[in-house]
């Protein structure tokens, strides 16, 4: 039974507690500290960059390359690629015309939570579209600090689905590609 996970003793789960307590203390007083969040407990630890870059450092994976979407070069899938961006802006619109968004009772988090994913895909396409290549590192590290609020699982999930699209014209997303894509905004 080699794969059953270990069940830590109350010492050893202690023990871990202290030492993620202390590291946690060294990093806040070198500018780290909680903040604000939609998951969760409603909080986050956040590095300051120059520790997150230190501790790439240290792990060795300050080589590791920011994973990159890119631009196909057949003019049919531009094509639809922008098509794409239009139906998402026009899903974001949609959207926001709600009532379930214009609600009284939502709070600028919930608002920002229900359009997240198209907003971030609507972003990434126009940035491809318009570059022909974008690093997610990177434009996640501009999202950052210049969004007040961000959601890191819609985040990701719109890179994955606009990498798809671009790859393969959305073979791997289930609920679309661009074979089927259509004006209208479902």
């Amino acid at each position: 039974m080699k794969n059953e996970p270990k069940i830590l003793t109350p010492e050893e789960i202690a023990k871990i507690q202290n030492e993620r307590t202390l590291s946690d203390a060294e990093l806040i007083n070198g500018g780290a500290g909680y903040t604000p969040s939609l998951h969760n407990d409603g909080t986050r630890f956040d590095l300051e960059n120059k520790q997150i870059r230190e501790l790439e450092k240290e792990m060795g994976e300050s080589k590791q390359e920011s994973p990159s979407i890119k631009l196909p070069k057949n003019p049919e899938v531009i094509k639809k690629l922008k098509n794409k961006l239009e139906e998402y802006k026009k899903r974001l619109e949609k959207i926001k015309n709600s009532e379930d968004y214009n609600n009284e009772y939502n709070s600028p988090e919930e608002a920002f939570k229900k359009t997240a994913d198209v907003y971030y895909k609507i972003k990434i396409l126009e940035e491809v579209l318009t570059y022909g290549e974008v690093k997610t590192y990177e434009f996640l590290s501009r999202f950052k600090k210049r969004d007040e609020q961000f959601n890191i699982e819609a985040f990701e999930n719109a890179c994955g689905v606009i990498k798809d699209y671009c790859d393969t014209g959305g073979a791997n997303n289930i609920k679309g590609s661009l074979s089927d894509l259509s004006d209208n905004v479902k």
